[in-house]
């Protein structure tokens, strides 16, 4: 038996909530992070160019936590915005991978995904109050014969309420304090400039107005949440989405223009060129290697890369960086928790079944294009303007959705 349940969601996270994180080195990571942060208002000192990041696909467990962590943390800490660090967004030129050591040799999980477990630590056993971050991702599993499979469910499945910075609940052996955390990323420095500003066209059209498109998976293994659609089509046709629809498998079907697109196959033809994907849509296909590193080269493919999508301009992708078994990816649930106003790092990671391993979220942690917005007015300062003396400023807000206005937060120069 399945049963969905979603509260209406607030928008969380914000430019005061979010970090990104850029190899210092690399002067396309650090101007798609300087674009980022203009486009997003996110302040100066919540963008963390580190420099001595290796410039590798692949980087070792020991290399992570010395040249991307403990930098990255350091300047959290010393901008003082440490503790209300929600999200993370990572820049095309940061590694993909980290190799943790395990029992026989060392497993790959997504840079995204370990730094997504933040400051977790273990809650009980000989590691007890040990970091989580290097305990070994996966266990052995029974899938037909021995298998290495996902170990850590992931604590926000049975999240109330929005996500907000300073989470933490015990659960599964593990004190969580996690992050979310996301990536632009694609074949090249303008496709991942593509997916901030597929999100920046969809808040501005107040949602992507296509087709929600479910199409069946190409066989039974990549089709095991095809279960789900049913119940997604029904909440999205009641929440006035009438155009959402569940579709056999066909590689080839094209002339649709879309809102999201969730399938399960290991290859796709004309599926993907052959639409139109509206800025703030979100994808998701169900195979092992979408978003494995020969996957954001130049040219080439394993399976169906999910930088295709992000070249059609999606809003947001998910894919796994290595062979992930298909009990990992993401409920279908997650597009009906997304209209109602959840932003894309929310929804993809409230329904993930496990966490430190080897997902990945493409796009940008805040795009929220279906929240109704509060709007803000201040008064007392002139846009552009330069202030020399004391001045009196007055903000207020009002709220469309009926929900009421919770506080009103002012920052100048990110405080």
């Amino acid at each position: 038996a399945l049963f969905f349940a979603a509260s209406p969601a607030s928008a969380f996270p914000g430019p005061d909530s979010v970090a990104v994180l850029a190899s210092g080195d690399v002067a396309e990571s650090t101007a798609l992070a300087d674009a980022y942060a203009k486009a997003r208002a996110v302040p100066e000192r919540q963008v963390c160019k580190i420099p001595g990041i290796p410039q590798t696909d692949d980087i070792s467990l020991s290399d992570y936590q010395t040249k991307v962590l403990a930098p990255f943390e350091a300047c959290l800490t010393s901008a003082g915005v440490h503790d209300r660090i929600e999200a993370v967004v990572v820049m095309r030129g940061v590694p993909l991978r980290v190799a943790v050591p395990v029992s026989s040799g060392t497993n790959n999980v997504s840079l995204a995904a370990a730094l997504a477990v933040w400051e977790s630590t273990l809650a009980s056993g000989d590691g007890g109050g040990g970091p989580l971050l290097g305990q070994e991702p996966g266990t052995i599993v029974n899938c037909g014969s021995p298998c290495y499979g996902a170990a850590w469910n992931n604590p926000l499945e049975s999240l109330a309420g929005p996500f907000k910075a300073g989470f933490t609940v015990t659960s599964g052996g593990v004190n969580w304090k996690p992050l979310l955390v996301t990536m632009l990323t694609g074949r090249s420095q303008s496709d991942a400039q593509m997916l901030l500003d597929s999100a920046m066209a969809a808040e501005k059209n107040g949602g992507a107005k296509g087709t929600f498109l479910f199409m069946d998976g190409a066989d039974s293994a990549r089709g095991v949440l095809d279960s789900d659609f049913p119940t997604v089509v029904s909440q999205l046709k009641a929440l006035g989405y009438t155009d959402a629809q569940e579709v056999p498998f066909d590689s080839n079907l094209t002339g649709q223009t879309l809102a999201s697109f969730f399938v399960g196959t290991s290859s796709l033809g004309q599926t993907i060129e052959g639409n139109t994907y509206l800025p703030g849509s979100l994808v998701d296909n169900l195979t092992s290697f979408g978003a494995v590193p020969q996957n954001f080269a130049a040219s080439g493919e394993s399976q169906v890369s999910i930088a295709r999508w992000v070249e059609k301009g999606v809003g947001g992708a998910h894919g796994t960086v290595d062979e992930p078994l298909n009990n990992v990816f993401p409920r279908r649930m997650l597009i009906v928790d997304y209209v109602k106003g959840a932003p894309l790092a929310e929804a993809y990671f409230r329904w993930l079944p496990y966490q430190y391993w080897k997902n990945l979220v493409l796009g940008d942690p805040m795009l929220v294009p279906y929240a109704k917005r509060p709007v803000v007015t201040l008064s007392g300062l002139a846009d552009g303007a330069t202030q020399s003396d004391a001045t009196t400023i007055t903000a207020s807000a009002t709220d469309s959705s009926g929900a009421g206005i919770a506080h009103i937060a002012l920052y100048v120069d990110g405080v």
